[in-house]
Order: structure tokens, then sequence, then C-alpha cells
């Protein structure tokens, strides 16, 4: 391979000090388990790429498995990113590759392989995959550590293998855990044993100017998880915290003209629909319905609607919602904000997000967080805005799951959405007059923005 530089020129070139020390100590047998805990930004799975694709290109007929939380996290963050594993592949004149995009593979000229996986796949019942070394992408964000025990564990055991786990820290879990052994370990004299811990403070890799932005605009708890590294307590990964709603009660509010909305977020078959009125940021009526048809709810909607004088909608229309808001839509004189909270977030944020509705989720904390929202004089949706824990996969912003908050509180957080989608419909919604009616020409808002109909 004499005429081929592995790692690419691009990687050596552009390679961190850590970098190049992960290097060394994984040639020197010194990293055959690693811990890379690095803040976001910091090239952890460029530097595991470049280590699996030299290994596959200086060995025949070994093979190196990626493996991410799911198999859409190994494609996103590796196959499909211009700049990541394509990018560092050796020019195919002197070790010829082969890539197999539906098998997620690349088979190169000596036999190697390098095979992209989820840890979801993996557990549906793929055991006994072999491989000569394994990569564990954002190991603190896979349901537990399944895939390293019944999978990886029994292999390198048996032949001597290396793994190596990158991640940034996401709570007190099996990631939290498996790291405190593996520094035990270092600690005792085990010389195949590295961790690294890598925080943003000290690396010096991002600019101090988007470090500063950063910690201004992100909550403090996300920001020392996702920059600093700290492994934090579920409680910390609460998005709006109590005491930031309580701050609201000493702001004196003076808005300019009088914005109002009807938020619904439906349910059917005995779930709870909530629906409310809110008013420059005040919620003045909520509603709590139980309803077996989507005419039910259209029909409540417009009784708020009329008694408030207010024409603007916003209804979630993911699932059985959207007949509901096509019904509001069809009567003449509204104007229905179409939220899909599933649907892929907006760009140009600093901060990411997985979909829409921790897009929204994030707008109200900062409203909140800036003192643009009135009290929130609700105890039941006070108590569920300060319960859904969010996470960071892949770096985008992720709220907790209906699903999963249901299993865990023993409630479903319907009122906290209704409240925070009004939040989000009110920043696309004009001021109206006393009488009812709008004080400026209603602007169209196309439905790939979100949004359906006039607002």
């Amino acid at each position: 391979m004499t005429d081929c530089m592995i790692p690419t020129k691009r990687f050596q070139d552009a390679a961190y000090d850590w970098q190049r020390e992960a290097f060394s100590r994984f040639d020197d047998e010194r990293a055959r388990i690693a811990h890379l805990v690095v803040h976001r930004r910091g090239r952890k799975t460029s530097l595991a790429l470049n280590i699996a694709i030299r290994e596959c290109c200086r060995k025949p007929k070994t093979v190196i498995r990626y493996i991410a939380p799911k198999r859409i996290n190994a494609y996103d963050i590796c196959w499909e990113d211009p700049n990541m594993l394509f990018s560092f592949m050796p020019d195919p004149l002197v070790m010829p590759w082969t890539a197999n995009k539906s098998d997620m593979s690349v088979l190169f000229g000596n036999e190697s392989l390098l095979k992209m996986h989820g840890a979801d796949k993996i557990a549906e019942g793929k055991r006994g995959l072999g491989g000569a070394g394994f990569v564990v992408d954002e190991w603190s964000y896979h349901e537990s550590d399944y895939v390293y025990n019944a999978v990886i564990q029994p292999i390198i055991r048996e032949s001597g293998g290396w793994v190596w786990f990158l991640y940034t820290p996401n709570g007190m879990n099996h990631a939290y855990d498996m790291l405190t052994r593996a520094q035990e370990d270092v600690k005792a004299g085990r010389t195949d044993t590295y961790v690294k811990i890598l925080r943003a403070s000290e690396s010096g890799l991002v600019k101090p100017d988007e470090l500063a932005e950063a910690k201004r605009t992100m909550p403090h708890a996300l920001y020392q998880q996702e920059y600093e590294c700290e492994f934090l307590a579920s409680s910390d990964m609460v998005l709006i915290q109590p005491y930031q709603i309580e701050r609201l009660k000493d702001i004196n509010h003076g808005h300019i003209g009088v914005r109002r909305i009807i938020s619904c977020d439906p349910a059917f078959e005995g779930d709870s629909c909530v629906i409310m009125c809110i008013e420059n940021t005040k919620v003045i009526e909520k509603q709590v319905l139980h309803p077996d048809r989507t005419g039910e709810i259209v029909a409540a909607c417009l009784a708020m609607g009329s008694r408030f004088k207010t024409p603007n909608y916003i209804i979630d229309c993911i699932g059985n919602g959207k007949g509901a808001a096509d019904g509001l839509a069809d009567i003449a004189g509204t104007f229905v904000q179409y939220f899909n909270s599933s649907e892929k977030a907006g760009q140009g944020s600093q901060i990411q997000f997985v979909n829409r509705r921790a897009e929204a989720w994030w707008h109200t904390m900062t409203e909140i967080v800036e003192g643009r929202v009135t009290y929130i004089e609700d105890p039941e949706i006070r108590k569920q805005l300060c319960s859904l824990l969010y996470s960071v996969p892949g770096g985008r912003v992720l709220m907790e799951l209906k699903s999963r908050v249901r299993s865990r509180l023993g409630r479903s957080p319907d009122d906290a959405d209704c409240y925070v989608y009004g939040q989000w419909g009110l920043k696309n919604t004009e001021p109206i007059r006393g009488d009812g009616s709008r004080s400026a020409r209603a602007r169209f808002v196309p439905v790939g923005a979100g949004m359906g109909g006039m607002v």
C-alpha cells in the first residue's frame, strides 16, 4: 500500500491533536477498548471511520462493523453525508472498492468488508455477525447495552478484536456505567483500555464566539451535556424548568394589538382532546374533550373561536387530526395552520431539530426564558411543560415521545403540547381589531411551510 495514503491526505492534513493521539494509542495496542466521550463537532466519527477504512485496507479479508443506534442513523451519519465515509475512501485505482447502498457496505479489493448497521436491527436477532473491529457510534443513545453484551463482547473476548464507543453523554445510562468501569480498569493498570473525555472549553476546537453563542442560546443543561460532556440526571434534561416559568410573574407585558388563536391537540376514542384559546401568549380558556368523531372537535373549536371572535386556528394534523384541520379549513372565514408535529423542522437555526414538534417546544422555551410569555396560571399546563425530557440524538433536539411520557408519568402531555402549538401559531397570526376582524390583509403561507390556507 505504499502508493496510497491511508488515512487519506484530507484527514491527515486536518487531523486534530487528540485524533492523532488516539490513532497512536490504537497502533500501540493501548486502545483495544476505547471510550471517546467528545463534545459536538469534535470529529470523533470521522476519526473512527478512518481507522476502520485503514484496517480494511491493510488487512485482507478483515471485517469491520459500524453500529449506530438505528439503521437510519447509520445512513444519515455516514452514508449520506458527503463529508463522511466516502470523502475518506482510498483511490479506487490503488485500492479498489465497491459500495452497496442497499446493504450499506463497502467491499474492498482485498476482500475486506466495512459494514454499517443499526443496533435496532441487530437486536431483532442478528447474532454471530463476526468481525475484527467494531465502531459503536452514539453509544449513549442506544436503547440498551444489548449490542455489546450479546454481540460484540463474545467476539472480541475470543478473537482479541477491538471496539470503540463514540458518544456525547445522554444521562446516567448504560454508557455512563460502562465508562465508569473503563475508568476503573485504567486506574487498575489495564493497558488495552483507553478513555478520552474532550470538553469544548478545553479542546479549542470550537471558535470562542461560537461557543459563547451556544452557551447564551442553549439551556444550561444542554450546553453542559453537548459541549462540556457532563452526565446529567434526568431532571436536568427537562427543557422547560419550573423556575423559568415562575420568573414570568415579575414581568409586565405591553402587547401591540391583540392576537388570538384557537389551538387544538386532537384525540379520539377516549383520549383527551385539548382545545385552548390563547390571547397574546395567555391561555384565556381551556377545554378537555373525549370525542368520538371529527365533527365534535370541529364544532368545539368553532364555538370557542366564535366566543372569542377569532378566525385563527392551529391544529396538530398528524394522523386523524388532519380531518379536523380540513373540516375547519372548509368553513368560510377560518384561517387554519396545519401543524404536522412529525414533519421535518425548518433550517437556518444554530440548533437543529429532529422534527417540527421539537422546534415548537424550543421556540416556547426561548419565549419563556426571554420573558415574552405571560405567566402560565393553569397548574396542569405548568406541570406538563416541566415534565417532558429532551435528548439530542445525532446533535438534533428530540422531545420525549408521548407514549414514553404516558408510561413514565401515567398521563399524556396533551395540555402542554396544545399550549406549545398555540405559542408557535401566534407568531404567524396577525393582530385583530376589537370587532374580531383582522387589522391587516391575510397572507398566504404554502403548505410546505407547515401550514395550509391563510393565517
